[in-house]
């Protein structure tokens, strides 16, 4: 279960999208997902996966509330073996837990603390932390992706530390086309979501104090993209800073094929499947010395910055790594699927 799923892009559907198909050879495996703009198929079967999608509301492309997958969890949920729900920031993981019955529940929260990205968000933190609880405490397992997110979750909630269990996430490897030099000039990256706590804002205003030579090429969606466009229009960098959405697999791996420097300053991640793959195409990367970024951090492949908001801090880590080619050794999906399964075995033991 998760709250969008594949062709939505993001880290959540990534991480469902790889395990669902690994686990589809073996297994029977249907995908619960909702379809808020109704533009996707109900139902369909995509690499072995059966895929069900239910009508939701979705302001601002958060929550999904979908009473009809609720109502179909109340009446099903005792038909699958193991119901593993994603995602305590959105409401189908909390209809996971709320229906479930004779089957086994597995959790993996994508958690980064109950303090919002905003002022209105940190409010509504406080009364949603009650279905939180719920989650949390219907799970048989619960599933980590760093040692951050795990003291998260201990720190934020009731959870016996025998439930909770961590497994890196793996990085699936992207295809080693020749990679094709700019004639001119070097490329930094970033792909993420449009939303400000991510920092999105701070990589701009740090290439102005670049050379000219270094451009900005962000790839993503969301409800900060037009603060964005406004922020590298007022700054007069439109021929420095393309902004990309909707693109292609093929597209999305060159774009890290052709990168000098992968940079994320965001304030709160669980993980950061972004980084993950840059590295794991020799890309060094520049990241924000905040939560479970600073797991990735080596003082080689990938350098922290203290304060993403200080310019020459972000431009000094750039042109420390910039155009440098690393080889980092990072887990597969292959291994993060096998141990999965003896999590399922384990919960069905139980």
């Amino acid at each position: 279960m998760c709250p969008k799923y594949w062709p939505s892009r993001g880290g959540v559907e990534t991480y469902v999208r790889e395990i669902a198909t690994r686990l589809a050879s073996k297994n029977e495996v249907e995908v619960l997902t909702t379809n808020h703009d109704g533009k996707l198929a109900a139902c369909e079967n995509v690499l072995g996966v059966a895929i069900k999608r239910f009508r939701s509301w979705a302001p601002n492309d958060t929550i999904h509330c979908s009473a009809d997958m609720f109502t179909y969890l109340r009446r099903f949920s005792d038909s699958y073996d193991i119901v593993h729900a994603n995602s305590y920031h959105a409401l189908p993981a909390y209809y996971a837990a709320e229906c479930k019955h004779s089957n086994r529940l597995v959790f993996t929260p994508h958690f980064h603390g109950t303090v919002g990205h905003s002022r209105i968000r940190s409010l509504l933190h406080i009364p949603y932390k009650i279905l939180g609880r719920r989650m949390f405490s219907r799970a048989d397992r619960v599933i980590s992706s760093s040692r951050f997110e795990r003291a998260q979750i201990l720190q934020s909630f009731e959870i016996s530390a025998n439930r909770l269990v961590l497994i890196q996430e793996g990085i699936a490897p992207i295809p080693h086309a020749p990679r094709r030099e700019p004639k001119h000039g070097k490329t930094i990256l970033c792909v993420s979501r449009f939303e400000k706590y991510k920092g999105i804002q701070h990589i701009i205003t740090a290439l102005l104090h670049l050379p000219e030579l270094f451009t900005l090429t962000l790839i993503g969606s969301g409800p900060y993209a037009n603060q964005l466009h406004e922020l590298v229009q007022r700054l007069n960098l439109q021929k420095r800073v393309v902004m990309k959405h909707g693109v292609t697999e093929e597209e999305l791996y060159r774009s890290y094929l052709e990168s000098d420097v992968a940079v994320l300053l965001s304030q709160h991640e669980a993980y950061s499947l972004f980084i993950g793959e840059a590295l794991s195409v020799g890309v060094p990367c520049v990241v924000a010395n905040r939560d479970a970024l600073v797991e990735w951090v080596d003082g080689e492949s990938c350098i922290g910055v203290d304060d993403p908001a200080n310019p020459e801090e972000v431009v000094e880590a750039i042109l420390r790594v910039a155009g440098r080619r690393v080889n980092r050794g990072l887990p597969k999906w292959d291994d993060y699927a096998r141990r999965l399964v003896e999590v399922y075995e384990e919960v069905l033991q139980d």
